[in-house]
């Protein structure tokens, strides 16, 4: 047996690997399009995927109570506090 690794792991919970012929015939033609060149995105572009999906789930659960998410400029952000009694 082949052990994919991660690849199976990953995807089980969200939806079927395809079958391991598929996923082999892709792999091999992944390495020989790009003669077994592999350039890793880094963490930051994982990172800004991962932020990316964080906001679309918040954004589709905000939606579906019919409300809608407003980003906050830098500057309001800063003048932003709890209120409090001082007047």
């Amino acid at each position: 047996m082949l052990f994919t690794g991660a690849y199976d792991r990953a995807w089980v919970p969200q939806k079927p690997s395809p079958p391991l012929p598929t996923f082999l015939a892709r792999l091999f033609y992944q390495m020989w399009a790009t003669a077994g060149q592999y350039t890793d995105p880094g963490m930051d572009y994982y990172e800004q995927k991962y932020q990316e999906m964080i906001l679309k789930n918040l954004r589709n659960k905000a939606h579906a109570q019919g409300l809608e998410i407003v980003p906050i400029s830098p500057e309001q952000q800063n003048t932003l506090s709890s209120p409090t009694l001082d007047t």
